[in-house]
């Protein structure tokens, strides 16, 4: 999973261009020279599929029966790795858990042969089919003793990538597989809970947490299931997510912060999700908490425009005491007052909000384009009205 930032409108611009998996692209200038084609483990090519493999992608149950009886070797490997059994698992047509079944019965057929990629037929089908077809590819391939613990150079599971295409189905079968691994990460520390909550799969979530998926689990960024479920807004996922850690005497969860410090209140109140805030706070999470570079969730819904959720941590803040703890006159602690990032940002509603709120028109703000230094003359400052009047 690609690490998305968690606090400052900067960092959520700089993102990282991801395919459908969620997955990092590297892009490649192109030569305008010509080349000599070299193997691509994501692009067929149709001259290194096998006959075996051709009848697979024709969806040719009588012809794949025939080549077999006729001694046409299974396990022939085309430029991805693929083998016709990987073909077979990831056609759409009513009928490929028949010819994953044929190959299947084949003595020299191994259910759990990994492409170049690493992925095995199980993964395949988790990932690229939806519908009830997969259901019964997946049940057949499990039968035949297919690994589901088996994850491609990614370390992508058939479990988180059949929650990832939304499958419940095939996610229901395969964490009721006795050695099913539901807290299995991928590279980047991501689980099948992160994308259930990410995603606001509610019976896929609920699934997952009878099966023993942790509210701890963190990616590389830091991030639990709780976050990123107040991250995208996801309040009915939320809700069980909070309960559950209510239930194991984990509360800490709800103010547990990414790597930056962020808390789930504070990424809600950035993307606007005020329901998500409502619940959370509610249900014990702190809203005055503070990140690592002096950001709260004040600052966040402020500088974004979202006055909806302003009035609702102002109900729970105290005014006063917040500007008491800003500091003008430490502009290294970035602590800005967030009255000022409304008016920079021109977000009326949100000015209007806080001014009702308390928030003192003649409060100052240090003007951070200056170069500072104990050599200089004495930084200025900037108040409310004054910061309007200069941006016109």
């Amino acid at each position: 999973m690609v690490c998305m930032t968690t606090t400052t409108r900067n960092r959520i611009q700089n993102t990282t261009t991801t395919d459908t998996h969620s997955r990092r692209h590297t892009h490649f200038a192109i030569d305008p020279k010509p080349v000599t084609r070299h193997m691509d483990f994501k692009e067929h090519y149709a001259d290194t599929s096998s006959s075996v493999a051709n009848a697979v992608r024709l969806n040719d149950l009588k012809l794949l029966r025939k080549l077999i009886r006729d001694g046409q070797c299974v396990d022939v490997m085309d430029n991805r790795g693929w083998r016709p059994l990987h073909q077979a698992s990831i056609l759409k047509e009513k009928n490929n858990h028949q010819l994953v079944d044929e190959l299947l019965k084949h003595e020299d057929t191994d259910p759990n042969w990994r492409s170049h990629e690493g992925e095995t037929a199980l993964l395949l089908t988790c990932r690229h089919n939806t519908d009830h077809n997969a259901y019964k590819t997946v049940e057949i391939l499990l039968k035949h003793k297919a690994d589901p613990n088996i994850s491609d150079n990614e370390d992508e599971t058939p479990l988180l990538a059949a929650t990832r295409a939304g499958n419940a189905s095939c996610v229901q079968l395969l964490v009721k597989h006795k050695s099913v691994d539901v807290n299995r990460p991928d590279c980047g520390g991501w689980t099948a809970l992160h994308e259930s909550a990410t995603r606001g799969h509610f019976l896929m979530t609920q699934t997952l947490l009878q099966c023993g998926a942790k509210l701890d689990a963190k990616d590389e960024c830091g991030m639990t299931p709780i976050f990123t479920a107040a991250q995208h807004g996801r309040v009915d996922c939320l809700k069980i997510l909070v309960e559950e850690a209510m239930r194991q005497h984990v509360e800490c969860l709800l103010d547990e912060g990414a790597n930056d410090g962020a808390s789930p209140v504070m990424i809600a109140a950035q993307q606007g999700f005020t329901d998500c805030i409502d619940f959370l706070i509610k249900s014990g999470a702190n809203p005055n908490s503070y990140a690592n570079d002096g950001v709260n969730a004040i600052h966040l819904a402020a500088e974004c425009g979202h006055h909806k959720t302003l009035e609702l941590l102002l109900q729970k803040m105290d005014v006063k005491e917040m500007e008491s703890q800003l500091r003008p006159d430490l502009p290294e602690l970035k602590l800005r007052n967030p009255l000022h990032l409304a008016i920079t940002s021109d977000w009326l509603k949100c000015v209007k909000v806080m001014l009702r709120s308390g928030f003192a028109v003649d409060s100052v703000d240090y003007i951070f384009e200056q170069k500072f230094s104990l050599s200089m003359p004495p930084p200025k400052y900037i108040t409310p009205l004054s910061l309007a009047v200069s941006l016109n």
